[in-house]
């Protein structure tokens, strides 16, 4: 059965007859930020507090277009992202607590996590052990797979980390849900897409197709970008953040250059040699990525395996 909804109190109503709860009444709408603290190509993210004195992430999308049946379609997303983010419960997944109306639209609700996203973790924490932070990234990833969920845009910015120090998997903007009951309409084939992380075939498919292959094409990306630490001879750790690899994919390069790299030359990032030298270490990693980014998402390992593989490196560091 389709959604045949029209307005944000029917989104709501659809989404508590299908257990998402509504938590407007205890949100304390006079503690809420008067600016948005971030933007996203769909919505805006305000913190905020609960009556109980929890801050709170809500992120709401914006329905400012002129006509009705963009609205519609960005509401369908929203609902799209509600429905799959309630039903994913993991330790490195972002807990979704609620909606909410909230500014006249439809709100996510969520703990507010003080450290930030996993790029501004590790910029003031550069010593922090990349390699276990990669694997529980991954594990994340692992998790959303094996219960039908594609997360569609995964990397550094959307990845949180809790009080704890933990990687929490966030911003389904792209979610695709297989396995639950709920269906949609094709609102948006073609989401806006991270270039630099973003696997050949979404380049070239005009439908945009996100796919468990696509996320770990940007898995390895995100490996690859955040999570290396440099050694030295002498043994000291200098982090890759303040190196080549704490840049984003392809830094120097314009976007339609990397989609002819990537699409068409089928290249993928030339191997940081300082980084990741060619030793027993270098070579087990960087034969990590490199399956991760095969042109042919078959040819790419599972989640699962690159969880597998990356805790085993850490454990071994």
């Amino acid at each position: 059965m389709k959604m045949n909804i029209q307005t944000i109190p029917e989104v709501i109503s659809y989404l508590e007859a299908r257990g998402c709860l509504d938590i407007t009444h205890t949100l304390d709408v006079n503690s809420c930020d008067q600016y948005p603290t971030s933007t996203g190509g769909f919505g805006d993210v305000y913190r905020a507090r609960l009556t109980n004195g929890t801050f709170v992430a809500v992120k709401i999308i914006r329905l400012e277009l002129d006509h009705a049946r963009e609205d519609k379609k960005y509401i369908k997303h929203a609902v799209k992202e509600l429905y799959t983010w309630s039903k994913c419960q993991h330790r490195h997944i972002q807990k979704l607590l609620g909606l909410a109306y909230f500014k006249n639209q439809l709100g996510m609700v969520s703990v507010w996590q003080a450290k930030g996203n996993l790029s501004e973790y590790i910029r003031h924490r550069p010593q922090i052990e990349r390699h276990r932070l990669s694997a529980q990234v991954a594990e994340g990833l692992s998790y959303l797979h094996q219960n039908g969920v594609i997360h569609g845009d995964l990397k550094a910015s959307n990845v949180l980390v809790s009080e704890e120090g933990a990687p929490l998997l966030a911003d389904f903007g792209n979610a695709i849900l297989h396995q639950y009951t709920l269906k949609f309409t094709n609102t948006s084939p073609k989401s806006a897409i991270s270039i630099r992380w973003a696997a050949p075939e979404l380049m070239n498919d005009t439908e945009g197709t996100y796919t468990a292959e696509a996320d770990v094409y940007a898995l390895g990306m995100t490996i690859l970008v955040r999570v290396h630490t440099l050694k030295m001879a002498q043994g000291d750790e200098i982090p890759a953040q303040e190196t080549i690899t704490g840049k984003v994919p392809w830094k120097e390069t314009p976007d339609m250059a990397v989609m002819m790299s990537v699409a068409v030359k089928k290249e993928h990032p030339k191997r940081p040699e300082s980084q990741i030298p060619y030793d027993t270490y270098g070579n087990r990693m960087w034969s990590l990525l490199t399956w991760s980014w095969a042109y042919q998402p078959q040819d790419r390992p599972r989640a699962e395996q690159v969880t597998n593989e990356m805790w085993a490196i850490a454990l071994d560091q």
